[in-house]
């Protein structure tokens, strides 16, 4: 039998919850994990609600979510065994439609932060939604695969996840990339299915309806635990909740599936001594400074990513957790924007005094590595830029080559390292517009919600006044509603949107532009 790829398996999977966000059920399912009439469950919110109340759900933790959230689907309620505090960045595996995700930012506050990863278009679409519908503002949602997580090393406290590890066809490096991303100490919450008994081998070998079911890919009790081990978790605990069998039993009714598979929680934690592994400098960070030099380099640190888990986008000031933007600063534009400098430039400007002790300063030669590093952190993460494939050094030095007349770009640096970073751009190359100016603003994950991006848009704003740039006109993505309200603060005005502006990963993406006058 020629068995299928792991990307086969996954684009099987991708393709029935991708009809699960968009229509509200599969043709092909009853409990959202099954294969039943969808009569059965995915019709009405109602009836996901009593679903999830046999998975352990709360009836305040039902009417919490926005509707649309709830879509019926998984076997537990990872939030609620994972002892969440306010704070905590968290990140959940499969995010689906955001459900657990919301419940688990009202326990983390303000301060905290959730991040959901889901491989599924539709799903990432519905979540966004339904987090700008329910003003959820420390939620965030990328598009990715579980075994290849775009988020960054030592990053995360707590990772959920609700009956999807089964769905892997590669499940140790799923959990190699949760061992990467959590920070020392750090824990797994997991709700998903194991096999109580040795599947049949036509069970076994559905790759199609019944994998997609959370059913065929279950894994025993000994063979994660083993996974666990392998990859450097401890404290692991497997265990099977028999009762799950009341609700297993309903995915695939008459097939005793119940007597295969039955709900399990799984946890483990990451050694606090993986710090060291992770080349820890000594000085109280948890985050492993890869690549920092000392006091006076100016190389980021490769993958900190601390309470946000995504680089400040461009134009994302640092203060809000569900920031996106439209950035313009990959090389064709910097390559244009040294012409656009001829016969319209003015001289260059000086800078203002730096706030809350950051140095605000024009960038250098020296600084590209950590620009670098934390424009691909945008592009990585998929919601910061249109761009999508990492920029290499050579190109980031064309871009400089671009900025050193008028259109400045700036860095903020504290304790040696680059914070973030802030460009203007060209908004046209006719010197008619000689007076308009883009922008730019990124702030590395660690940093943000400090104030830093603030700081850098500021210190922009007054160089273009003092370059004679009469008016700014930024890009955001139109879910980033965080941002808009911070640039509303500061008087940034709403144009309108450019609909399918552009394309990310194939899908069309709407951009909504702002603008603000300097004088």
């Amino acid at each position: 039998m020629n068995l299928p790829t792991h990307d086969q398996i996954r684009q099987t999977v991708r393709n029935r919850y991708g009809q699960i966000a968009v229509t509200g059920h599969s043709s092909a399912s009853g409990s959202c994990c099954s294969t039943e009439s969808a009569d059965i469950c995915c019709s009405v919110p109602t009836e996901f609600d009593a679903i999830s109340a046999k998975l352990g759900y709360s009836g305040d933790e039902l009417n919490a979510a926005p509707p649309g959230a709830n879509l019926g689907l998984g076997c537990g309620n990872p939030q609620a065994i994972a002892g969440l505090q306010p704070g905590e960045t968290v990140l959940d595996l499969g995010s689906g439609g955001g459900f657990d995700c919301f419940l688990a930012s009202r326990k983390i506050g303000t301060e905290g932060l959730v991040i959901g990863v889901d491989m599924t278009p539709e799903m990432l679409s519905l979540a966004r939604s339904n987090a700008l519908r329910g003003g959820f503002m420390n939620t965030e949602f990328r598009l990715g695969e579980i075994e290849h997580l775009p988020v960054s090393d030592n990053s995360v406290d707590v990772i959920i996840s609700n009956c999807v590890i089964n769905l892997s066809p590669d499940k140790g490096q799923v959990f190699a990339e949760a061992f990467r991303v959590l920070r020392p100490g750090g824990r797994l919450a997991v709700s998903d299915v194991v096999t109580a008994a040795e599947l049949p081998p036509e069970i076994r070998g559905d790759f199609g309806e019944l994998y997609a079911s959370c059913i065929s890919g279950a894994s025993s009790t000994a063979e994660l635990t083993t996974l666990l081990q392998s990859s450097g978790f401890m404290e692991i605990s497997v265990e099977p909740k028999e009762e799950s069998g009341a609700f297993i039993q309903e995915w695939v009714p008459g097939s005793n599936i119940e007597s295969y598979i039955v709900s399990a929680v799984i946890k483990a934690r990451k050694p606090l001594e993986a710090v060291l592994q992770a080349g820890n400098t000594g000085n109280g960070s948890r985050t492993a400074l890869a690549g920092s030099k000392g006091q006076g380099d100016s190389t980021a640190a490769a993958g900190m990513t601390g309470r946000s888990g995504i680089a400040a986008a461009s134009h994302n000031t640092g203060e809000g957790s569900t920031a996106a933007a439209y950035s313009t600063e990959h090389s064709a534009v910097a390559a244009a924007a040294s012409g656009a400098e001829q016969g319209c430039a003015a001289n260059p400007s000086t800078l203002a005094e730096p706030s809350s002790g950051l140095q605000v300063r024009s960038a250098e030669s020296a600084d590209l590595p950590a620009i670098l590093n934390i424009y691909n952190q945008g592009i990585a993460d998929r919601i910061a830029t249109l761009e999508t494939q990492p920029k290499s050094l050579q190109e980031m030095n064309d871009w400089f080559g671009a900025h050193q007349g008028r259109y400045r770009a700036l860095v903020a640096e504290a304790d040696g390292l680059i914070k973030g970073w802030a460009s203007l751009n060209p908004y046209s190359h006719r010197c008619a517009y000689n007076g308009v100016a883009d922008l730019s603003v990124y702030v590395e994950r660690e940093q943000r919600g400090q104030g830093i991006g603030s700081a850098l848009l500021e210190a922009l704003e007054q160089e273009a006044r003092q370059a004679d740039f009469y008016k700014i006109v930024l890009f955001t993505f139109p879910f980033n509603a965080q941002g808009q309200s911070l640039y509303r603060k500061l008087n940034y005005r709403e144009v309108g949107v450019f609909k399918e502006q552009g394309r990310l990963d194939g899908r069309p993406v709407d951009v909504m532009i702002m603008e603000k006058l300097l004088y």
